[in-house]
C-alpha cells in the first residue's frame, strides 16, 4: 500500500513539475492555455514527415500525449468567445506557434492538424520532401483558398499544390465533422483596447454632417482573415457591439420621426457622399467589405456600398429589400409606399421595389432611377430580405 501511495504521489509530482502555461494575444483577447511541456519534446522527436510511414508514426506519438485537456480548453474558448470554425483553427494554430517555437514549422502544422482531427474534423495531409500541408473537409468552396478535391469532397486550408505533392493515405478521421465557413454568429471580442475612434462626413440637402464613433479593430482584422463562402454573407454581417452602439443607434435616433422616403434619402446621402469610390481591383484591403470594414476603410466599390445601405435599411427601417446583380454592377431596391418614381418599379412576389442606387457621388439620382446604361430588366435578383413579423 505504501509503495502504491508513493507511485501515485510521484506521478502527481511529475505531472505538476511538467505542467506549464502560455499566454498570448488573440484578436485582443488575453488567452492562457495550460499544457504539459513534455509535448514539446515528444513533437520534436517525431521523424521528418516526408512519407506515410513517418506520418503514421507521428500520429502514434501524438496519440500518447495529453491532448484531451488541451481540447477541453480550446472548446471552452470556442464557446465563450463564439468562435467560428476558422477562428477555432486560428486559435489552435496560434497556440502551436507560441508553445512550439523550438519545433519546425512542419511539425507545428502537423500538430495543428492532429488537434483538429481530435476535435472531430476530417483532416488530410499532403507532403513533399520539404514541407507538409494541412487540409480539412469543408462545407463549401472558397475562392481564395487552395482546394484539394478528392472523392467529390472539398478540403481547404493548405498551400498551392504542385506536381511533387503527395496525398498521405494515413487516415485522420473520427466523426466526419464538416469544417464550416459559414458565419452564423459573430465572435465576442470585447476588449475595449480594440475600440478605435473613426468619423465619417457627408452632405444631405446642402447640410454637412459628421458622425464620430468607434469600430472594433480586432473584429475588422477577423473579417479580413475569415474566409467567406459567398459575398452575399457579407451583406448580413452585423456591426460589432461598440459600432452598433456608437454609430447605428445615434443614426437611428437621427431618423426618428422622419417618414420612410426622407429616411431613405438620408441614408443614401450618407452612403453616396461619405465614402470614396474605388473598384475592387484597385483596393488593397479586401475583395468585398462588410459594413464595419467600410466604416473603417472609407474606400468602397458598388458591392461595399450596396452592402452598407442594405444593412442600414434593414436595421433601421426594417423594409423588404432585394439585391440586384447586373453584369458588372450590384445595387439594391427597397419596397415601400412611393408614388413619384421616375421609372417603373420592380415587381417581385407581389411587392413594388424601387432602386436605391448607393453609387452616385453627386447624390443626384432619384429613388427609383436606374443607373445609366443599365436596362430595367437586365439584372438578376440574387437574394432578398423580408422583415420578420
Amino acid at each position: 500500500m505504501k509503495k502504491l501511495t508513493f507511485i501515485l504521489l510521484f506521478c502527481f509530482y511529475v505531472s505538476c513539475v511538467n505542467a506549464t502555461n502560455i499566454n498570448f494575444n488573440f484578436y485582443g483577447e488575453n488567452i492562457t492555455i495550460n499544457y504539459d511541456k513534455n509535448i514539446v519534446a515528444v513533437i520534436d522527436n517525431i521523424p521528418r514527415l516526408k512519407n506515410d510511414k513517418n506520418i503514421a508514426l507521428g500520429k502514434l506519438y501524438l496519440e500518447k500525449i495529453d491532448h484531451k485537456s488541451l481540447l477541453a480548453q480550446f472548446i471552452e474558448l470556442k464557446t465563450r468567445l463564439s468562435l467560428s470554425d476558422w477562428l477555432y483553427y486560428e486559435l489552435i494554430y496560434e497556440f502551436t506557434n507560441q508553445s512550439l517555437k523550438s519545433v519546425s514549422t512542419t511539425k507545428r502544422i502537423f500538430f495543428t492538424g492532429f488537434l483538429l482531427y481530435k476535435s472531430g474534423f476530417d483532416v488530410k495531409f499532403c507532403y513533399t520532401k520539404r514541407r507538409i500541408d494541412l487540409y480539412v473537409l469543408c462545407d463549401k468552396f472558397k475562392y481564395c483558398l487552395t482546394t484539394l478535391i478528392k472523392t467529390n469532397h472539398t478540403y481547404l486550408i493548405g498551400n498551392t499544390l504542385s506536381k511533387k505533392t503527395i496525398l498521405s493515405k494515413v487516415i485522420f478521421r473520427e466523426n466526419n465533422k464538416i469544417f464550416s465557413l459559414h458565419l452564423d454568429s459573430m465572435p465576442s471580442f470585447s476588449n475595449s483596447k480594440n475600440n478605435l475612434p473613426v468619423e465619417i462626413s457627408f452632405k444631405h440637402n446642402e447640410k454637412s454632417y459628421t458622425y464620430s464613433f468607434f469600430v472594433n479593430i480586432a473584429y475588422i482584422d477577423y473579417l479580413q482573415r475569415q474566409p467567406v463562402c459567398d459575398f452575399k454573407e457579407k451583406f448580413n454581417f452585423n456591426l460589432s457591439e461598440i459600432a452598433y452602439k456608437s454609430f447605428l443607434l445615434p443614426l437611428k435616433e437621427e431618423l426618428k420621426g422622419q417618414d420612410t422616403l426622407q429616411a431613405i434619402r438620408f441614408l443614401l446621402s450618407l452612403v453616396r457622399t461619405g465614402f470614396a469610390y474605388e473598384t475592387a481591383t484597385n483596393q488593397k484591403y479586401n475583395i468585398e467589405m462588410s459594413p464595419e470594414e467600410l466604416l473603417y476603410y472609407k474606400i468602397s466599390d458598388c458591392e461595399d456600398k450596396s452592402a452598407l445601405l442594405y444593412y442600414l435599411v434593414k436595421e433601421i427601417l426594417n423594409l423588404p429589400i432585394i439585391v440586384l446583380q447586373y453584369t458588372n454592377h450590384i445595387t439594391i431596391a427597397v419596397a415601400f409606399n412611393y408614388k413619384k418614381s421616375p421609372q417603373k418599379p420592380i415587381i417581385h412576389n407581389g411587392k413594388k421595389y424601387y432602386v436605391c442606387e448607393p453609387n452616385n457621388s453627386k447624390n443626384d439620382r432619384l429613388i427609383g432611377q436606374y443607373q445609366e446604361n443599365s436596362q430595367e430588366n437586365g439584372f438578376e435578383i440574387i437574394f432578398e430580405y423580408l422583415p420578420k413579423k
